[in-house]
C-alpha cells in the first residue's frame, strides 16, 4: 500500500498543472457572482486556486480500474483498487490545498478553493464513468482531524504529518512548487500584494486599526526602527557592492547596515497561530500572518530608503540595494531557515500602483503611509547624520568621487534638457586627469617648487620651520618643513567657486590635503634610509602651521570656508584607501589613452602616479629635500635614525649613546679585514690594481692592500645582511657610515706608518687603497637587483674614499666636542693597543702583512732599495736616487767573498755536520755518490748558516725585512749552486781532477731543504717560521732570473759574477779538492785484483813476525797508534769524520771460539773450490767490462772475508762506528747462534 500511496501524488500534481483548461468553466465567477477578471489581484488569485483544485478533482474522478487476469498490470479486484486509489488521491489533494493556502498568505484564496470543492459532485458525475466513485470534498476541520488518524497501530503513524513530511522531500517539493507556480506568480508583484492586503483589511473591517496612527502599521515601523538603531552590524553583508565587485563606501555601508537591520528584523521567522482568517475582529492581522507582515514592512522600509537616498550627501543607492538583496535571504536569494518569505526588492516600482478602497476609491501606497510619516522622519534624521559623517580624508574623497561622476552626468542631462537615467559621460581618466585631480595637484606643487626653495627668513613659514634641522638651513628636515608649510598655505588659499564652498571643501581641498599627506609619506619613505624624519616630526610641522594659521576656536562649528583644517593623518589611511564608484556612473565605453583606467580606484596608486608625473613636479621638490651629497650629513642622519629607534628614555643625542655599538662594530671590522682568509672573497675586485711601472712585488703588495680594504668595504656592505648578523634596521645606517669613517681613518693611519716601507711606501699604499675604494660600487652591491636605484640614488650604502677633513669636524648631537674625526681616532688607537694582546693584528702587523716579501725577487728589490737609500743618506751613493747594480758593485763583491769564505770554514761546525748526516734518500746511492753529495751538503749548509747570521744587519725602524747581506747572500748561493752543478756535470767527464762519479745535486737539494731549520736554529725570533718580513727562507728556486733593479736584470748580473776566469777556477778547485776529489785509492782501482796477493804476503810476514819475532809468543801485543797509520788526504778525513753508522748499516761478524777450544786450520774441500787468484781475475774481468762499482764492492767484501778467516783481528776491540759497512749484505754472514764482535773499519785504507 505504501508504494501505491506514494505513486498517487505524481499523477495528481501533473494533472493539476496540465488539465486546468478542462475545468475552466467551474472557476469563472466568485460567490457574489462577480467575474474573476484581470487587474484584480484578489480575483486572479482565487481563479487560479479554483482551477488547481478543480483539475485535481477531475483527476480523482478519472481514476478507473478494469479486470485484468494477466500481464504486468493484472488486476483481479479492480473494484477495490479503483476506490482505494481515488481515496488516496483525495488525501493528497487535501494536503496540496493546505500548501496552497500556506504559500498564498497575502491574497485570500479560500473563496477559489471552496468554489472548486462545491463543484466536486458535478465533476464526479462527469468524469467517473464506472463505479465505485467517491466525492472528494472536505472542510478545514476535516483535514485537521487527520492528525489523529493512525495508519499503523504498531508504528502509530498519523496521516496528516506523514503527508506533509512527504511533500517536504526535495523531489516532491519541487513538483509541488512547479504546480503552484502560476498561483505564486500572481502574488509576486508588490502592487498585487498591497491590493490583497487591503482586501484582507476590509474583509476584517480593520481599516482604522491597521493604517491609522497607533495602528498595526505604525507599530510595525517602530519595531523596525528600533532594530535599525540598535543592530547596525550586518555581519559583513554590506562590505561589498555591485554583485560583490567593489568595496562599499562608508556612507553606502552605513545605509546598507541600517536597512539590513530593519529587513532582518522583518524576516525573523514567526509561527502564525492560524492560516485561516482571524475569527474575531480584535485580532491583529499582521501577527497572524508573517508574510503579510513582511509585505507591509517592505512598504515601510522602501519608503524610508527613498528618503535616505535623497537626504544623503554621498551616493548611497548601492548600499540600499545591497540591503534589500541580501537581508533575510541565503546565498541563493531564498529565505533563510527554509521558511517562506516575501521577497522585498529595492527596484520594485509602485509609483503607479493604486489600492482600491471599499471597491471604489483608489489611493497610492505613499498615501496609505501618511499617518506614520513623522515616525519615519525622526528615524531618518538620526541615521542620515551618521551616514553623512566622513571623518577621514579618505572617506571624504570616497564620498566626493561618486558625487563628482554623478554631478557630471546630471550636468550633461540638464544640458540636453532630458530626464530619466543619464548615460555616463566621464571616465576614470577624466576624474584623475586634467578635469579633476591632476589640475589640483599641478597648482599646489607649482607653488611648493616656486616658494619652497628659498623661503624668506621671516614670516609664517620661517616661524613654522625654524625649530627643525638642528639649526642647519640645508638639512633634510628643514627643507621638508618648508615644503609642507607651503602646501598647507596653498590649501588654505583655495577659493570657493562652481557649486559652492561645500563642493570645494569636499573635493579640491580633500584632494590637496590627501596629496600633501602622501607627499609627507614620500618624504618619510625616501628619507628613511638616508636621513630619517619620523611621523612625529612631520606631524609637528602640520601642527605648527595650523597653530599659526587655523587657530579660530569657532572653526569646528562655524561651517564656514575657513574651517577646513588639513591635519597630518597616518599613512595607513591611504595605504588601503580605495574609491568605490558604481559602474552605472562611469563611462566605460570610451577607449582610454594610456593606463589611466588601470587600478583606477586605488587612491595611493593613482596619486603616486600623479605625484611622479613630471608635469606635477613632485619628484623635483622631493629630490631637493633628499639631497645628501656630504658624508657628514649621512653620518648625522644615520645617528638620528639610531637615536630615534634606540633611545627609550628621551635623553638628548650624543656620542656616548653610540660609542658602544660603534666600538663593537669597529672591533669586528678590524678582525675581518685583517683575516687573510677573508681576502679571497674580494680578490676578484683587486686583479687590476697597480700601474705599468710596478714590479711583481709591488703588485703583490698592492693586491694585499686592496684586498684588505675591499674586505672592509664588503664588511660594511654585509652589515645590512641580516642573515649574517643580528643587526637591527636602525643600527645598519649608523654602523655603515661610522665604519666607513673608521676605514678611511684606518687607511690614513696605515699610509702614515708606511712612509719608508717596502715594497709599498706611503704613496704606493695610498694608490692601492684608492683603487679598492674605486671598486666600492661593485663590492657593496650597488646597481645589483638587491640595491635598486631611485632617482639615480642607490638604496645600498656606498663607502667612498674621503679626505679626513670631510668628516673630522662632523658633530654628533648638541655637544660641540663630539666630533666624528676625533672620537673615531680615539677608538681606533685604543683598539689597536688592545689588539696587541689578541689575535687581531695591530696596524703595524697589518702593514707587515701587506709588505711581506712573498717572492724572493721582492726581498731582493726591497733590500737593495733600502741599502741604497742608506747609502744616499750617508752620501755614499751615486748621483741617482734609483739603485742600480753597478752602484752596489763593491758591496756585492764584499758579500760574495764573505759567503765563499764561510762556506769553506763552516763545514766542520757540529750543527752543520748534523744536518748532512747520511740521509735515507742517499742509502740507495753508491759509495762515491754518497760521499760527494754529503760534501756538497756541508758546503751549502755552511753557506745558509752564514746567510742567516747576517740578520743582525737588518734595517731597523719602520722598514722591516731581510738585510742586504742576507738577500744578496741567498742570491749568490742560489746562483753558485746552479753553476756548480753545471760545472760538475761538465768536469766529471774528464780533463780534470773531478771524480767521474761526482754527484752533488742531492746534497745541495738536501741542504736547501734544511734551510728553514737552519734559520730557526740561528735566529730565535724566527722560531715560528718564515713571516715574509724579517724571517725568510732561502730556497733553491730559480725565482730571480727576470727580477730587475732599475734597468738591470738581477738574474743575469748574478750569473756574470761566476763567469770570470778566477771564479770558474775557484769553483773547479772546490769540486776537485773539496767536493768530488780523485783520491789515491781511486787511482789504484784498476789494480785491485792483485791486492789479495799483496795482502796475503803481508799476512804471511805478520805470522812469521808474530811467531818468530823477538818478543815471541805470548809477548806483549803491538797495537799501532792511529796517528802512525798512513791515511788519506785532509778532505778524506773530513768526509770520514762525518760518516757514521746509520740505522740501515750492515755488520760483519766472525765466529769466536772459547779460548779452551783447540785451534784448527780450516781446510778447503777437495772439489768445487777456486783459488783466490782465480777470483781476482774474475773481478778484473768484470771491472774491464764496466761494472766497476759493483766489482769493487764485491772485491772488498771478499777481502774482508779473507781477513776474518784468520786470527789477525782475533783480539781487536774496535768501535762500531769505525767499521766500514759498505756493500756487505747481512744475510751473507752466518750467525749460527755464536757470539759476535765488531770488525775494524777499513774505510781509511780502501775507500774507493
Amino acid at each position: 500500500m505504501r508504494d501505491d500511496f506514494l505513486w498517487r501524488l505524481g499523477p495528481l500534481l501533473t494533472d493539476m498543472r496540465t488539465k486546468q483548461s478542462d475545468v475552466d468553466t467551474y472557476c469563472t465567477v466568485g460567490k457574489d457572482g462577480k467575474p474573476w477578471n484581470g487587474g484584480d489581484a484578489v480575483g486572479e488569485a482565487n481563479k487560479a486556486a479554483c482551477k488547481l483544485v478543480a483539475a485535481g478533482l477531475q483527476h480523482i474522478s478519472s481514476i478507473k480500474r478494469d479486470y485484468r487476469p494477466q500481464g504486468h498490470d493484472s488486476d483481479n479486484n479492480p473494484f477495490d483498487h479503483q476506490e482505494l486509489r481515488q481515496f488516496l488521491s483525495c488525501l493528497w489533494l487535501k494536503a496540496v490545498v493546505q500548501k496552497m493556502k500556506e504559500q498564498s498568505p497575502i491574497c485570500d484564496i479560500t473563496e477559489g478553493i471552496n468554489k472548486a470543492l462545491s463543484s466536486a459532485s458535478e465533476i464526479k458525475g462527469k468524469y467517473c464513468k464506472k463505479e465505485p466513485c467517491i466525492v472528494c470534498n472536505w472542510t478545514d476541520s476535516d483535514y485537521n482531524q487527520l492528525d489523529n488518524c493512525k495508519i499503523d497501530s504498531k508504528d502509530k503513524i498519523s496521516v496528516k504529518p506523514k503527508l506533509e513530511e512527504i511533500l517536504d522531500v526535495k523531489d516532491k517539493k519541487d513538483k509541488l512548487t512547479a504546480t503552484l507556480k502560476e498561483l505564486n506568480a500572481i502574488e509576486s508583484p508588490f502592487c498585487n500584494r498591497l491590493q490583497c492586503i487591503q482586501a484582507r483589511v476590509e474583509a476584517q473591517k480593520q481599516e482604522g486599526k491597521f493604517w491609522e496612527k497607533n495602528g498595526e502599521v505604525e507599530e510595525l515601523w517602530n519595531q523596525l526602527a528600533q532594530a535599525m538603531r540598535t543592530n547596525t552590524k550586518s555581519e559583513n553583508k554590506c562590505n561589498q557592492m555591485d554583485n560583490e565587485n567593489r568595496e562599499a563606501t562608508n556612507p553606502e555601508k552605513k545605509a546598507c547596515n541600517y536597512l539590513h537591520a530593519g529587513l532582518t528584523e522583518l524576516y525573523k521567522k514567526t509561527t502564525p497561530s492560524s492560516t485561516t482568517l482571524p475569527s474575531g475582529n480584535d485580532e491583529k492581522i499582521l501577527d497572524k500572518n508573517p508574510l503579510l507582515k513582511q509585505t507591509v514592512g517592505c512598504l515601510l522600509l522602501h519608503a524610508y530608503a527613498k528618503k535616505m537616498k535623497s537626504g544623503a550627501k554621498c551616493l548611497v543607492e548601492s548600499g540600499i540595494k545591497k540591503a534589500f538583496d541580501t537581508a533575510g535571504k541565503g546565498p541563493n536569494g531564498k529565505c533563510t531557515n527554509d521558511s517562506s518569505c516575501i521577497e522585498c526588492k529595492w527596484d520594485e516600482n509602485y509609483d503607479n500602483c493604486t489600492i482600491t478602497l471599499n471597491g471604489s476609491t483608489n489611493e497610492t501606497p505613499d498615501k496609505k503611509l501618511e499617518k506614520v510619516k513623522s515616525q519615519i522622519e525622526d528615524t531618518f534624521t538620526t541615521t542620515t547624520k551618521n551616514i553623512n559623517l566622513t571623518p577621514s580624508l579618505c572617506d571624504q574623497l570616497k564620498c566626493a568621487a561618486p558625487q563628482w561622476f554623478h554631478n557630471q552626468n546630471q550636468n550633461k542631462l540638464a544640458g540636453n534638457s532630458g530626464s530619466g537615467t543619464p548615460t555616463p559621460t566621464k571616465s576614470w581618466c577624466d576624474f584623475w586627469g586634467k578635469d579633476g585631480v591632476k589640475s589640483i595637484l599641478q597648482k599646489m606643487f607649482n607653488d611648493i617648487e616656486k616658494n619652497g626653495k628659498d623661503p624668506p627668513g621671516t614670516g609664517i613659514i620661517a616661524a613654522t620651520c625654524q625649530g627643525f634641522g638642528d639649526g642647519n638651513p640645508q638639512s633634510v628636515e628643514r627643507k621638508a618643513c618648508n615644503h609642507i608649510a607651503e602646501g598647507l598655505k596653498y590649501i588654505k588659499n583655495i577659493k570657493p567657486n562652481g557649486t559652492g564652498v561645500e563642493d570645494k571643501q569636499l573635493l579640491e581641498r580633500a584632494v590637496a590635503c590627501i596629496a600633501l599627506n602622501m607627499y609627507a609619506d614620500k618624504i618619510i619613505t625616501e628619507s628613511k634610509d638616508k636621513c630619517p624624519i619620523d611621523n612625529e616630526r612631520i606631524k609637528k610641522m602640520f601642527d605648527n602651521w595650523n597653530l599659526f594659521n587655523n587657530n579660530n576656536k569657532s572653526c569646528p562649528t562655524s561651517g564656514g570656508n575657513d574651517c577646513f583644517v588639513c591635519d597630518r593623518v597616518d599613512n595607513k589611511d591611504f595605504k588601503d584607501c580605495e574609491l568605490s564608484v558604481s559602474n552605472t556612473l562611469v563611462d566605460t565605453t570610451t577607449q582610454p589613452k594610456g593606463d589611466c583606467n588601470t587600478k583606477a580606484t586605488e587612491v595611493k596608486t593613482k596619486m603616486d602616479g600623479l605625484l611622479n608625473d613630471s608635469n606635477i613636479k613632485m619628484k623635483t621638490t622631493l629630490n631637493e629635500i633628499n639631497k645628501m651629497n656630504h658624508v657628514c650629513t649621512k653620518m648625522q642622519c644615520a645617528v638620528k635614525q639610531y637615536h630615534k629607534s634606540n633611545n627609550k628614555s628621551g635623553t638628548p643625542l650624543s656620542w656616548d649613546e653610540i660609542s658602544g655599538v660603534v666600538n663593537d662594530e669597529l672591533r669586528d671590522l678590524l678582525e675581518k679585514i685583517t683575516n687573510k682568509e677573508k681576502w679571497e672573497e674580494v680578490a676578484q675586485h683587486c686583479n687590476g690594481v697597480g700601474s705599468t711601472g710596478d714590479n711583481d712585488g709591488e703588485k703583490t703588495a698592492k693586491q694585499k692592500a686592496c684586498k684588505l680594504f675591499a674586505s672592509g668595504l664588503k664588511h660594511i656592505s654585509d652589515i645590512k645582511d641580516k642573515s649574517q648578523n643580528n643587526n637591527q634596521d636602525h643600527e645598519i645606517p649608523l654602523k655603515q657610515t661610522m665604519m666607513c669613517a673608521a676605514l678611511n681613518l684606518y687607511a690614513d693611519q696605515l699610509i702614515s706608518k708606511s712612509e719608508k716601507q717596502c715594497p709599498l711606501d706611503g704613496n704606493k699604499l695610498a694608490d692601492a687603497i684608492k683603487y679598492a675604494f674605486s671598486k666600492s660600487k661593485d663590492i657593496m652591491g650597488k646597481g645589483t637587483p638587491s640595491c635598486s636605484t631611485v632617482n639615480g640614488v642607490s638604496s645600498c650604502f656606498e663607502c667612498k674614499r674621503y679626505d679626513q677633513n670631510d668628516f673630522a669636524n662632523c658633530q654628533i648631537g648638541n655637544n660641540s666636542t663630539d666630533k666624528v674625526g676625533e672620537k673615531m681616532t680615539e677608538l681606533l688607537l685604543k683598539e689597536d693597543k688592545t689588539n696587541a694582546n689578541t689575535t687581531t693584528p695591530t696596524m703595524d702587523k697589518t702593514l707587515d702583512k701587506i709588505n711581506s716579501k712573498d717572492i724572493f725577487c721582492t726581498e731582493l728589490q726591497c733590500a737593495i732599495k733600502q741599502h741604497y737609500a742608506k747609502k744616499i743618506k750617508n752620501g755614499q751613493a751615486g748621483g741617482t736616487t734609483t739603485p742600480y747594480w753597478d752602484a752596489l758593485e763593491k758591496d756585492i763583491n764584499k758579500e760574495l767573498a764573505h759567503l765563499l769564505k764561510n762556506m769553506t770554514e763552516g763545514q766542520t761546525e757540529s750543527d752543520v755536520v748534523d744536518l748532512c748526516k747520511d740521509n735515507d734518500k742517499w742509502d740507495k746511492l753508491g759509495h762515491k755518490e754518497r760521499k760527494t753529495n754529503k760534501a756538497a751538503c756541508l758546503l751549502f749548509a755552511s753557506g745558509l748558516k752564514h746567510i742567516y747570521n747576517q740578520h743582525k744587519g737588518s734595517v731597523k725602524g719602520p722598514v722591516k725585512g731581510p738585510s742586504f747581506e742576507q738577500t744578496m747572500g741567498c742570491l749568490f748561493l742560489k746562483e753558485y749552486a746552479k753553476q756548480l752543478k753545471e760545472m760538475a756535470n761538465e768536469k766529471k767527464r774528464g780533463h780534470s781532477w773531478v771524480h767521474p762519479l761526482c754527484d752533488i745535486d742531492k746534497g745541495i737539494k738536501h741542504a736547501f731543504s734544511e734551510s728553514e731549520k737552519i734559520m730557526k736554529s740561528v735566529l730565535d725570533e724566527c722560531s715560528s717560521g718564515p713571516n715574509g718580513i724579517s724571517c725568510f727562507v732561502c730556497t733553491q728556486n730559480n725565482d730571480y732570473n727576470n727580477c730587475k733593479i732599475g734597468d738591470d736584470n738581477i738574474g743575469n748580473k748574478a750569473k756574470d759574477l761566476f763567469k770570470g776566469e778566477s771564479e770558474q777556477n775557484q769553483m773547479q778547485q772546490t769540486l776537485e779538492n773539496t767536493v768530488c776529489p780523485i783520491l789515491l785509492t781511486d787511482l789504484l782501482t784498476p789494480f785491485l785484483p792483485l791486492a789479495p796477493v799483496s795482502i796475503g804476503l803481508s799476512a804471511m810476514a805478520y805470522y812469521l813476525w808474530k811467531y818468530f819475532g823477538p818478543l815471541g809468543k805470548g809477548g806483549p801485543r803491538f797495537r799501532r797508534s792511529p796517528t802512525e797509520i798512513p791515511g788519506p788526504s785532509v778532505q778524506e778525513q773530513v768526509l770520514d769524520q762525518v760518516e757514521e753508522a746509520g740505522p740501515h748499516e750492515y755488520r760483519l761478524v766472525k765466529e769466536r771460539k772459547p779460548r779452551s777450544a783447540p785451534t784448527r786450520t780450516k781446510r778447503s774441500g777437495p772439489v768445487n773450490r777456486r783459488t783466490i787468484i782465480e777470483i781476482h781475475f774474475e773481478v778484473l774481468d768484470e771491472c774491464q767490462k764496466g761494472d766497476t762499482q759493483l766489482n769493487q764492492k764485491d772485491f772488498l767484501e771478499l777481502l774482508v772475508q779473507e781477513f776474518m778467516g784468520s786470527e789477525f783481528m782475533e783480539e781487536e776491540q774496535v768501535l762500531k762506528e769505525e767499521v766500514l759497512m759498505e756493500g756487505v749484505p747481512m744475510e751473507s754472514v752466518p750467525m749460527e747462534l755464536v757470539p759476535t764482535e765488531e770488525v775494524p773499519s777499513l774505510g781509511s785504507v780502501f775507500m774507493v
